[in-house]
């Protein structure tokens, strides 16, 4: 079939060389008949057969995490590369809701949650190459590492912003919360931190604003309540900015969310931070 392709191609080509030049001496047709079986002989050095082969669906290649992947980390994005630029992806994780992104040839997805630990999920890709070819669905699965009973923290920088903390797999309390405003100078950083120290209360002469309840994730990267002004007093501006990006970097709660943080948190919980 391959060489049919290729001598049809070849035939194509000349003809309409016959047609455009309106070669009709019987000399000049012995020419390009000449050079025709020429380029026959030649067949085996040459390669048309692109110009007449539909292009091939695309495939995944490889996965993070990988299929069967183990103690997967209860926050991170999923990444599906592919053998073709892709211009359309579609990832679907069970029991979860997030966000893809395709670049080229990888493709990620961000979910808007955290993992539940111990937990095994099914991931299913369909997707459109930028020529148009749709992919086999491709399957694969993983489980996320086991917490036991161990406490955890997530803080979901999405709005509406939250803290969520965790015993083992089950959420033990809710709270809404504030994260850093947009830019280089303010943005709450993004990852895994352990919990350091705590104290009562802070003033920050830099900001002229204070705190209680203050609990370090790390450097000067707080949790605590809504900012105090020199007199101790709640500034009402900020209080009414919970649940939307409003800090300098620090993750605020109310008042009695940041007590029961201060009380019931200890140094060494995992935090983990995301958007």
């Amino acid at each position: 079939m391959r060489r049919y392709l290729v001598l049809f191609g070849f035939l194509i080509i000349f003809l309409e060389y016959i047609f455009l030049s309106n070669i009709i001496e019987r000399k000049e047709v012995g020419f390009i008949e000449t050079i025709f079986q020429n380029l026959i002989e030649q067949y085996g050095k040459l390669d048309f057969l692109g110009c007449f082969e539909a292009a091939s669906a695309p495939e995944v290649v490889s996965t993070d995490p990988m299929r069967g992947s183990k103690a997967v980390p209860v926050y991170a994005p999923v990444i599906i590369n592919f053998n073709r630029d892709m211009k359309e992806v579609k990832i679907i994780i069970s029991g979860m809701a997030g966000d893809v992104e395709a670049t080229g040839r990888t493709a990620t997805y961000k979910p808007h949650t955290v993992f539940m630990p111990g937990k095994n999920y099914e991931v299913t890709v369909h997707g459109k190459s930028v020529t148009g070819e749709e992919m086999e669905p491709y399957s694969f699965n993983f489980s996320t590492v086991d917490m036991g009973d161990k406490l955890w923290v997530e803080v979901n920088l999405r709005l509406l912003q939250k803290v969520v903390v965790y015993r083992g797999d089950r959420a033990i309390k809710s709270m809404l919360a504030s994260g850093g405003l947009p830019g280089p100078e303010n943005e709450t950083p993004l990852g895994f931190f352990t919990i350091k120290n705590r104290g009562e209360s802070f003033w920050s002469e830099k900001f002229k604003e204070g705190a209680l309840y203050w609990v370090r994730i790390k450097d000067d990267y707080l949790f605590h309540s809504v900012p105090r002004d020199a007199e101790g007093n709640i500034i009402e501006e900020e209080h009414r900015k919970l649940g939307l990006p409003a800090s300098h970097g620090c993750i605020r709660l109310r008042d009695d969310d940041a007590k029961w943080f201060y009380e019931n948190v200890p140094d060494g919980t995992m935090v983990v931070i995301h958007e």
